[in-house]
Order: C-alpha cells, then structure tokens, then sequence
C-alpha cells in the first residue's frame, strides 16, 4: 500500500532537507545498512522501518530527525573512507616512484 498524494506532499514537507520517501531503501542499502540496522539506530520496530520504506507509514518529526542525523554521519563517514582510500593509493604511489628511482 502506497501512501496518498496528500500523504506523499506530508512526508515530502516533513523531510524538509529533500529526503524522500521512496529514498530511504535506497540510501540505506547504498550507505550499507540493513533495515535492522536503521531500527536500531533510530529505535523503532523493524517493521516500521519496512513501512516507511514502502510508504505505508510516515515518520513522526522525532523520527526524520533520527534518520537525517543517521544518514549524514553515515555519508560523513563514506566520504572520510573515500578520502583515505585516495589518500592511501596515493601514499603506494609515491613509494613504488621512490624504489623505481
């Protein structure tokens, strides 16, 4: 069951910052956590994470609080990785220049 257009522009006005409904599986997969994951990080019930991914339910505002928090550190942390990755791959590089001069 999909929510209402009306239902839809609540959710879209609550999660003020862009964050869709139709995006939290998504964001959450891309960012590596499973549904039981954001439960637990955001304290609620397995199924209403479900729900809200299928937009069947909306997140109260505590709750859109929660996920944006969640998500922006969880995106933070994806960034410092990526980051250090380079930095790392980079480190590599100069070390084999240096043993080829």
């Amino acid at each position: 069951m999909h929510l209402s257009s009306r239902k839809q522009s609540r959710w879209d006005a609550q999660m003020g910052t862009g964050f869709k409904s139709e995006h939290l599986k998504e964001l959450r997969q891309r960012l590596g956590y499973s549904a039981a994951d954001v439960a637990r990080r955001v304290q609620v019930p397995l199924e209403t994470v479900k729900a809200w991914e299928v937009c069947s339910a909306i997140p109260s505002v505590e709750y859109i609080a929660k996920l944006e928090v969640l998500f922006q550190q969880a995106e933070l942390c994806c960034q410092d990785m990526q980051t250090l990755s380079v930095t790392e791959m980079e480190m590599q590089q100069k070390s084999l220049d240096q043993m080829q001069t």
